[in-house]
């Protein structure tokens, strides 16, 4: 098998994520990227062609995510959340 060189520039925040992982899972950035790449296509490949809407998208993206930092689930999530109070207070405590 060839391989193809390439170059890439990434956000530092993603470098980051990428290098933790990679830590974590005790491989070089290069082969974490791999296998996010892979697993990325393998997901984007099995949608099937009449579901590729926007909707369905969407919905395959929030279930990847969902908990994730920095997503769009978890800050809804934290937006969503009830706030603690005891009744009768107002908002701001009174």
């Amino acid at each position: 098998m060839n391989d193809t060189r390439t170059t890439i520039r990434l956000p530092e925040d993603l470098h980051v994520r990428v290098r933790r992982l990679a830590e974590r899972d005790r491989r070089s950035v290069h082969a974490e990227l791999l296998v996010l790449i892979e697993r990325g296509l393998a997901l984007e490949e099995s949608i099937p062609a009449g579901l590729a809407s926007l909707e369905a998208t969407n919905e395959i993206y929030r279930r990847a995510t969902e908990g994730v930092p920095g997503t769009e689930t978890t800050r809804a999530r934290r937006i969503a959340a009830p706030q603690d109070h005891d009744e009768g207070e107002d908002h701001d405590g009174r």
